[in-house]
């Protein structure tokens, strides 16, 4: 009755079954040593040289992480370095202006002291010429006085006429 199956509905005996499943076997066998054999070695070829893709790739991530904190590190440094230097050359200016300014107050001091010095000077040459010029003046008042007597009014102009002759004489 399965004779009569395969036959009534594929139109196959039982032996032309057999031989069609055997080249079918072998078909599947050929198949699989020449095609699917291959293909399975390419896919897994390429998956391994993916997983040697992904690896190298993350390798190549964690190395530019760490450069990236080392280049943040650097300029972090430098900027540190950068502001230590600053600071120093602020320092080191403020030092400048200090000295600066300690040398012209000593440039003052010692100007001002000069010419302190030099006005004493002057102020004792003007007393010694005063000295001088008062004594010519007592002088004079004292020759008009002995030359005659003299009243307190003509004491008072003799006063006047010498003070004016010697402001005549400085002038």
């Amino acid at each position: 009755m399965s004779d009569c199956l395969l036959a009534g509905i594929l139109g196959l005996d039982w032996r032309d079954f057999l031989l069609h499943l055997l080249n079918f076997v072998i078909l599947v066998a050929i198949v699989g040593l020449l095609v699917y054999k291959p293909v399975i070695r390419f896919v897994r070829a390429r998956r391994d040289e993916i997983r040697e893709q992904e690896k190298t790739h993350d390798e190549k991530m964690k190395e530019a992480e760490e450069t990236k904190q080392k280049y943040t590190s650097l300029i972090g440094s430098a900027e540190q370095e950068i502001a230590a230097k600053r600071k120093e050359a602020d320092e080191e200016a403020a030092k400048r202006a200090e000295a600066a300014l300690a040398e012209a107050k000593e440039r003052a001091e010692k100007l001002l002291a000069e010419a302190e010095e030099e006005a004493r000077q002057e102020k004792v040459k003007a007393v010694a010429a005063i000295r001088g010029e008062v004594a010519e003046v007592a002088v004079l008042i004292a020759s008009g006085i002995l030359d005659k007597e003299i009243t307190p009014e003509e004491n008072a102009r003799i006063i006047d006429d010498c003070l004016k002759e010697w402001d005549e004489n400085n002038a």
